[in-house]
C-alpha cells in the first residue's frame, strides 16, 4: 500500500502547535469552528463539509486566532471532488477605519 499524505497529518500539526505555543485539536467536536464561520461564502459550498486539524492561540497582539483545514465535496452526478482548504482566521478586536476616496480627486488635477 502506497503512503498517503493525508494519512497521519496529527504529529506533525501537534508538532507545529507546542512550538508556536497553540493549542491543538484534531476536530472540531462541537462545530464552533464552523459555526464561526459559516457566513463566509466559502463555508456553504459544497457537500460533507468538516473543519479538522485545529490550532488555536493568539497574535502579539492578544487576538483570538485559528488555523485549520477545511474540506468539502463537490458531485456533479457521476463525479465528485473534495477541496482540502488551509484557513487561517483571526478575530480583530479593534476595529480598523475602511479608508475610501472619491475617483474623481485622482482624476481632476
Amino acid at each position: 500500500m502506497a503512503w498517503n499524505w493525508l494519512s497521519d497529518r496529527v504529529p506533525g500539526y501537534q508538532t507545529i502547535a507546542q512550538r508556536l505555543g497553540m493549542q491543538f485539536f484534531e476536530q472540531d467536536v462541537n462545530k464552533l469552528v464552523f459555526t464561526n464561520h459559516k457566513s463566509f461564502q466559502l463555508f456553504r459550498l459544497g457537500m460533507a463539509r468538516k473543519v479538522r486539524f485545529i490550532l488555536e492561540g493568539c497574535t502579539n497582539q492578544d487576538e483570538p486566532l485559528r488555523v485549520f483545514e477545511y474540506n468539502y465535496t463537490i458531485s456533479t452526478g457521476k463525479s465528485s471532488h473534495t477541496y482540502i482548504q488551509h484557513v487561517y482566521s483571526v478575530n480583530l478586536l479593534n476595529q480598523f477605519q475602511v479608508l475610501s476616496s472619491n475617483h474623481k480627486i485622482f482624476f481632476m488635477r
